[in-house]
């Protein structure tokens, strides 16, 4: 017995698309930016609100004991490293009031963390 011949398949053909004029001519299509994205876009997380007021709370208390931890310095002779540290801490901090007047909640919270985490170590570690 043979077996029986496989069922052919056949495939649709797309119907070609022919382009439409007008009557008065082709139409114009404008491309703005030559196609660039709209980079208005922003792509952030979003986090409740409750958590947003909490972690900017937190922030601002961060910065405070910060700015604190800085007055205290400012009474003791520093050297380059430290000096240059301050100036890393102080970076931070404007940063991060920055991110938090955008709203960037998250971005704040972790420049104060970074910026009260080295004022910290300064104040305890004075000869390093």
């Amino acid at each position: 017995m043979t077996p029986p011949a496989p069922a052919r398949v056949q495939s649709k053909k797309r119907a070609s698309r022919t382009p439409v004029l007008s009557a008065t001519g082709p139409t114009k299509t404008v491309v703005r930016n030559g196609g660039a994205y709209d980079l208005s876009v922003e792509f952030a997380p979003t986090i409740p609100k409750e958590q947003a007021d909490q972690e900017t709370d937190n922030a601002n208390q961060l910065l405070a004991t910060a700015e604190e931890n800085l007055k205290n310095l400012a009474q003791r002779p520093l050297n380059d490293s430290q000096q240059e540290t301050l100036s890393h801490i102080k970076n931070y901090m404007s940063r991060a009031s920055a991110a938090l007047d955008s709203g960037d909640v998250e971005r704040g919270h972790k420049l104060a963390v970074k910026a009260n985490v080295l004022a910290h170590y300064m104040v305890r570690h004075p000869s390093e």
